[in-house]
């Protein structure tokens, strides 16, 4: 009863300083992250629903956020209503990310009997290296009130850098759907050159982005973003689709383009409808699969599971290649390719500049 809230189980306020308390809280690298979250209309719940139903669908409420925690994350119960989540991790992206899945995670309504009792977060967050905890703990309270006040359902950091970060990311994630929607990316071709002969190797398809409003976003910043936003599948599929389109241009045209190869993300690769897609890409733009090669990084082939092998091996019977991405960034050997038809390798350039440079390893051709 000291340490632990009794209707959730989670630690409660006694507990919560004690954490942030804790010596840890004096070393230097640690640099917590406050979530204070408020479940909103618990009150309107009760009034409608009586105390037993509301109690019931707040612990279904605790029940989603837990299952959204991350390893080494602390949950507690600070108040009827207010729960703090404590993170080390304090990257602004992972910071949103969490909070849009926090927020999510209680978007659907929570069923009680037979009522649908509807429910959703505010959220405030505090983040201030060196801060001590009644500081970080009042300015998550004071950012999760003007959410709550302002209808709920959201969040906001108290920082005002980082509010205009995710305002930033906010509005870069609406700009790439928009730049979905109205087919604004475009593919350019990088030629792949054989060093013996001069002759075409072939084309990689890259993937660009020029916005209105935010320019040329370079694909290390949009890439990321959506994948977060789940846009991911949606624009591998297009790129596939526009390189094959792309190459049987080249086709109708006498052009001799031997092989085009696409990136594909590793959420391509865990869905099943990933061979289909290229199936009909490739009967859609009467290409060859011998003229394709779809790439996958080495960490998507280190998880090397029976359902992605089968996969792989089904792209493989059309005749699409296989190529390795950034090889020699992870942990993997070899040893690793031999349960994978691998058409090619690409060795990750800062692999082979460090090994050149210390002369550590001699490539025979």
């Amino acid at each position: 009863l000291i340490m632990f809230d009794p209707l959730t189980g989670l630690p409660n306020r006694n507990s919560l300083h004690d954490y942030l308390d804790h010596p840890r809280a004096s070393a230097d690298h640690w640099s917590p992250v406050l979530f204070l979250i408020n479940v909103d209309h618990f009150y309107e719940a009760i009034d409608s629903h009586g105390y037993a139903e509301a109690e019931h669908a707040l612990l279904k409420v605790v029940n989603r956020i837990c299952n959204r925690l991350r390893p080494g994350q602390f949950l507690s119960r600070t108040d009827s209503t207010k729960f703090v989540l404590v993170s080390d991790d304090n990257n602004v992206d992972s910071i949103i990310q969490q909070a849009e899945e926090l927020r999510a995670a209680v978007a659907l309504p929570v069923q009680v009997n037979d009522a649908e009792i509807a429910l959703s977060l505010s959220i405030g967050i505090s983040h201030e290296a060196g801060k001590h905890r009644d500081y970080l703990l009042s300015t998550a309270h004071y950012a999760m009130d003007y959410i709550r006040k302002t209808g709920g359902n959201g969040w906001q950091f108290f920082n005002q850098e980082m509010n205009q970060k995710a305002t930033e990311r906010q509005q870069m994630s609406a700009a790439l759907k928009r730049a979905i929607t109205d087919n604004r990316l475009r593919l350019v071709y990088q030629p792949q050159i054989l060093t013996d002969s001069g002759a075409l190797y072939g084309f990689e398809a890259l993937l660009r982005w020029n916005d209105p409003v935010h320019g040329e976003v370079p694909p290390s910043r949009f890439i990321p973003l959506a994948e977060e936003v789940g846009e991911i599948e949606n624009i591998g599929q297009w790129v596939f689709r526009e390189a094959c389109r792309q190459l049987a241009e080249w086709n109708s045209m006498s052009l001799a383009i031997p092989t085009i190869s696409v990136n594909l993300s590793a959420l391509h690769f865990r869905s099943n409808q990933l061979p289909d897609q290229v199936s009909h890409a490739l009967e859609e733009f009467a290409i060859k699969g011998e003229q394709i090669i779809v790439e996958m990084t080495e960490s998507m082939m280190m998880e090397q599971n029976e359902e992605i092998i089968g996969r792989i091996q089904r792209l493989r019977d059309m005749g699409v290649g296989l190529s390795i991405d950034d090889f020699s960034t992870g942990f993997s050997g070899l040893s690793k390719l031999v349960t994978l038809p691998v058409t090619e390798i690409k060795i990750d350039r800062s692999f082979v500049e460090q090994s050149l440079k210390e002369e550590r390893i001699r490539f025979l051709l």
